[in-house]
């Protein structure tokens, strides 16, 4: 049926109303000036806005809806009923958006034709991010061209879908109305979050999204962190760690009050070393609080908070001062005002726990000191710093002997030595990549008299680590060199994953182990 300037409510019902569409506009709004969006159109490649109003004819209004909604609008005539029914069918129907536990996403579903709606264009999206157990989601804009494209195990894959410059508006709108942004704010970056429900049969998964989306001179970029709720927490045990540093810091969480530090970039496991951590120390006997910017996963027995508009993670840390807790953790001390806190903690007879962004573990010593903290406080307070890093696993199916002569094992030749490594050609099985998952490489530094001594006295972070390498200190570099000896992972993914100061600083000066 084509659109006409006086459409009966009674058959609005055959245009398929969107919810996505209606919920372009705020309800205030729409009842403030009458109009309700009803859908689009494209005729000869050129999209428009349909919008019901009393009167089409009030081009004041449809200039100002031009505006708003930054597309041309088809008018078309509405009385004040039939908006009204239309705003209560996209406002309070119960849709799927408002699901109670979360938004439904069926598991199984046919490949979505070139001209599917945007709500089957998400969830075939996410569908496929959550198979290929991705971290991340990303929706970019370009001028002429769309790229959606997946992170998994640290490097991102394009997803070919039918997204495409002429429907991508429709993608985005619909990741806002889920995520409750304000669909018609184009020019201001917003974050939320979205709930799904991935359903398999009689099994149903929920899974969180943290969604960030940025406008530009293209159009917006959505970024969508997937979050597995019922993933469970990964024990201590299973993160990688060589049994004598697991030991080591169990010791330290062990320690009724101080500081322990996990440092690494964005993306590198850091809290889910910390959710494993407080895995082994919850119990009846110790209240644990933590400030999270958000909370990644629910934690049994653990009291978790998260920042939010007027709430910063020093302002929650400061309160749970006054909730006796025995355990705090603050989610990332990335401000003097955290510093301060978590240092106030920690001498106060709590153990804290924390994360840094730091290229190694010497390096949350001068972090944490630009900060504000003294050189005395660090020394009193630090426990341990734990550094880290992901690698991705060689597939095992398509693994081989790699050569000598390739320029990765060529570039690390003086930390390789001649030991054989591995490399993988790609299999159906890594999708061709030659990686199958992600394994953890580790640094702990634990304090002790000597070393607490030298922070004090204002020791650089370069003569710390000299002092370490004395006593024969194991660093990263050690640590993704014994993953290359034991054909976990190759010589070209160290030199993706390790700071190429770290590496620079040892090419020349490596002793290779004698055993």
């Amino acid at each position: 049926m084509p659109l006409n300037d006086g459409i009966p409510f009674a058959e609005l019902d055959h245009f398929d109303l969107d919810v996505t569409a209606i919920r372009c506009l705020r309800r205030r709004f729409c009842e403030q000036w009458r109009v309700v969006v009803l859908g689009h159109l494209t005729e000869d490649s050129r999209e428009r806005v349909v919008v019901g109003m009393p009167d089409p004819r009030d081009d004041r209004l449809v200039s100002m809806l031009e505006q708003v909604l930054a597309r041309p609008v088809e008018a078309v005539r509405l009385n004040t009923y039939e908006i009204d029914k239309a705003l209560d069918f996209g406002f309070e129907r119960r849709a799927a958006d408002d699901h109670p536990d979360g938004v439904p996403v069926p598991m199984r579903a046919p490949e979505p034709a070139h001209n599917a709606s945007s709500t089957v264009l998400l969830d075939h999206i996410i569908r496929t991010a959550v198979r290929f157990d991705a971290s991340d989601i990303h929706i970019e804009q370009y001028l002429d061209d769309v790229d959606i494209r997946l992170r998994v195990d640290g490097v991102l894959r394009q997803l070919f879908t039918h997204v495409t410059p002429a429907n991508v508006n429709a993608v985005v709108g619909r990741v806002k109305v889920l995520a409750r942004l304000d669909i018609t704010e184009r020019r201001l970056p917003q974050d939320g979050r979205i709930r799904i429900i991935l359903v398999d049969g009689p099994h149903h998964r929920p899974v969180d999204l943290r969604v960030s989306v940025v406008p530009g001179p293209t159009g917006e970029d959505v970024v969508m962190r997937l979050v597995g709720q019922s993933a469970g927490v990964m024990p201590l045990s299973g993160l990688g760690m060589p049994a004598d540093m697991l030991s080591e810091v169990e010791s330290l969480l062990a320690n009724p009050e101080g500081m322990v530090v996990v440092t690494g970039p964005t993306g590198s496991g850091k809290t889910s070393t910390l959710y494993a951590g407080l895995d082994v120390i919850r119990g009846d006997h110790r209240k644990i609080v933590t400030a999270e910017d958000p909370v990644e996963r629910f934690l049994p027995k653990v009291n978790q908070k998260q920042v939010g508009p007027g709430v910063d993670m020093a302002m929650l840390a400061r309160s749970f001062l006054r909730q006796d807790p025995d355990v705090m953790l603050i989610g990332e001390v990335r401000d003097e005002a955290t510093a301060q806190v978590a240092n106030r903690a920690a001498v106060t007879g709590h153990l804290v726990l924390s994360t840094l962004h730091t290229s190694d573990a010497v390096g949350a010593v001068p972090r944490l000191i630009g900060l504000g903290l003294s050189s005395a406080d660090v020394a009193d307070t630090l426990l341990g710093i734990v550094a880290q890093r992901l690698v991705r696993r060689l597939c095992t199916q398509c693994r081989e002997p790699g050569s000598t002569d390739d320029p990765s094992v060529v570039r690390l030749r003086p930390l390789l030595g001649d030991i054989p490594t591995m490399v993988a050609p790609g299999c159906p099985r890594c999708a061709q990549t030659g990686y199958a998952g992600r394994v953890g490489i580790f640094e702990l530094v634990v304090m002790d008299e000597v070393l607490a001594a030298a922070i004090a006295d204002g020791k650089t972070s370069g003569e710390l680590r000299e002092m370490l390498r004395v006593r024969g200190h194991r660093g990263l570099v050690e640590a993704a060199r014994e993953r290359i000896v034991d054909g976990t992972t190759s010589a070209e993914e160290m030199l993706r994953v390790l700071p190429m100061r770290a590496l620079a600083s040892l090419l020349d000066s490596y002793e290779l182990p004698t055993t």
